[in-house]
């Protein structure tokens, strides 16, 4: 083929013509020239084509020119490619581009490089492009930055990333992020991570969130982290999550909270969390819930607790709860508490346990009842003490009743009473009687009253 006359035939290409001659083809000229041709210009040519000789160049010209060469191209030169002949970069001519060069793509142009082009960049080509190049990257070219090239990304460049581009990144992408760059993830970006990727990220990556980004996870994001990644957030972000959030950690994740992260919760909290996550707070996160903290728990929420959880209850935290927390204990759950626990009850406390739970102690927890709590049963509670409960007070815990209280025993738990047992009413008690009552009285147990006793009754 017959050269345009204004460039010489030389061996070895055109390496022998100036950078005038090349300058001063017509833009027919340039598209005419083989990629042979192309390959053998030099970088004082390439340097003088003007864009519009530029964009005359097809895919197979672009694709030849060494990458040397393509590195003296020059911003203007730049934006002047079309998408057929970015796409007819090589990805060495790519990896080529200088920080300088890359800045002068344009946004359009940066999207229409091929994931193998991508791919090909450096980490300091990736750094140099700004908020609005990376804001064109495209899920398809995120997904082939290595982990390296995801690491080079500014924090400013981070907050560029659009919503398709965030929620395209995998896990390896994700835990490749440093700290810095998690900080500069905006809400809404993090709300968009994937499951996966939300699972790939480090307990050391999420405790840098600010609370300002963990209150933005939705209950979904928040319940696909595992019980690791849980364990690791700071107090101030348990302290910070929204009830809703805490109520979307499974028993699992909740199990995985430490002592110290179970402190740090807030009272309102505590208050909102369901019957699910109280059940699955284990015995020795109990034991670290301050006395605010066991206060503000519902009476769902205590009824909620197993018998494992309301043993583990320390003497303080016990006496801290309001009579509406203890009038909630059924049966079940006043069986579960030690004599040590009974014990440490206050009279207040004690006389607001309802009939029902009155009548689930067992003989080693009456045994356990002062005289301050035997004094402070109400009749209904003393009502509604079986035959068998009666016969486990001590004549000690006996003296303790008073008249009123004494009126409410059957005719049946009188009868049953031990000589003992008789001995330790006190006379003011004893007048509080009735007929019935007196009449259950047998033989052994008058004759076992003294003179006082016996006059209180008669």
């Amino acid at each position: 083929m017959a050269l345009p006359p204004q460039i010489d035939p030389l061996p070895g290409g055109l390496l022998g013509n100036t950078s005038t001659q090349t300058g001063g083809s017509s833009t027919g000229l340039i598209g005419t020239l083989t990629p042979s041709q192309i390959g053998a210009l030099v970088p004082t040519q390439i340097g003088t084509l003007v864009p519009t000789q530029i964009s005359t160049l097809v895919p197979t010209q672009i694709g030849t020119l060494l990458p040397t060469l393509i590195g003296t191209l020059v911003p203007s030169q730049i934006a002047g490619l079309d998408r057929t002949q970015i796409l007819g970069l090589t990805s060495t001519q790519v990896a080529n581009l200088s920080p300088t060069q890359l800045k002068g793509f344009a946004s359009t142009q940066i999207a229409q490089l091929t994931p193998s082009q991508i791919g090909g960049l450096v980490p300091s080509q990736i750094a140099a492009l700004d908020r609005t190049q990376i804001a064109g990257l495209t899920s398809t070219q995120i997904i082939n930055l290595a982990s390296n090239l995801i690491a080079a990304i500014t924090p400013d460049q981070i907050r560029g990333l659009n919503t398709d581009s965030v929620k395209a990144l995998m896990p390896t992408q994700a835990g490749a992020l440093t700290t810095t760059q998690i900080t500069a993830l905006t809400g809404t970006q993090l709300s968009n991570f994937s499951t996966t990727s939300l699972k790939a990220l480090t307990p050391t990556q999420l405790s840098s969130l600010a609370t300002t980004q963990t209150r933005v996870l939705d209950t979904t994001a928040v319940a696909a982290l595992t019980p690791t990644q849980i364990g690791g957030l700071t107090t101030t972000q348990i302290g910070a999550f929204k009830t809703s959030q805490l109520n979307a950690i499974a028993p699992t994740q909740i199990a995985g909270l430490t002592t110290t992260q179970v402190a740090a919760l807030k009272s309102s909290q505590i208050a909102g969390l369901g019957t699910t996550g109280i059940a699955a707070i284990t015995p020795s996160q109990i034991t670290a819930l301050s006395s605010t903290q066991v206060q503000a728990l519902s009476s769902t929420a205590l009824k909620a607790l197993a018998s494992t959880q309301l043993a583990a209850l320390s003497a303080t935290q016990l006496r801290t709860l309001k009579t509406s927390q203890i009038a909630a204990l059924d049966g079940a759950d006043i069986r579960a508490l030690s004599t040590a626990q009974i014990a440490n009850l206050t009279t207040t406390q004690v006389r607001a346990l309802t009939s029902t739970g009155v009548a689930a102690l067992g003989s080693a927890q009456i045994a356990a009842l002062s005289t301050r709590q035997v004094a402070g049963l109400g009749a209904s509670q003393i009502g509604a003490l079986a035959t068998g409960q009666i016969a486990q007070f001590t004549a000690t815990q006996l003296a303790a009743l008073g008249s009123t209280q004494i009126k409410s025993l059957s005719a049946s738990a009188i009868a049953a009473l031990s000589t003992t047992q008789i001995q330790g009413l006190t006379p003011t008690a004893l007048r509080g009687l009735g007929t019935s009552q007196i009449a259950a009285f047998t033989t052994t147990q008058i004759q076992a009253m003294s003179t006082t006793q016996f006059h209180a009754i008669g």
